[in-house]
């Protein structure tokens, strides 16, 4: 009967475990910190830090990669404040005569070493 009650218990404390991270407040990086961004071979997207001190951040979308963008790709992010954050607007420009691909929203930033 203990067993069946730790199992409610976990089972009615596991939404609002679940949802944490979606509440938390996105990861954000000072744009003033970074390069950036650059297109990565692996579908990624990387700020470097400014200098070999700086911290340099990853960013990776939903899903994997965002559609027509690869390592050749010019990267806008589509935001108006000092900060890039998960969440923000992506798109790869491959040429100008193409445009603007697919809208792409960053999943998570983490960090990385300065140096790759």
């Amino acid at each position: 009967m203990a067993g069946a009650r730790w199992m409610l218990l976990a089972l009615a404390a596991w939404p609002a475990v679940s949802h944490a991270r979606r509440d938390a407040a996105p990861v954000c990086v000072l744009r003033a910190a970074v390069e950036g961004p650059e297109a990565q071979e692996d579908g990624t997207i990387l700020f470097r830090g400014r200098t070999g001190k700086d911290q340099s951040w990853m960013g990776r979308f939903k899903g994997g990669r965002c559609p027509m963008m690869t390592s050749f790709s010019a990267v806008l992010v589509e935001q108006g404040s000092n900060r890039y954050c998960e969440g923000d607007i992506v798109r790869a420009v491959n040429s100008p005569a193409q445009g603007p691909g697919p809208r792409c929203a960053i999943d998570t930033l983490s960090p990385v070493p300065a140096d790759r």
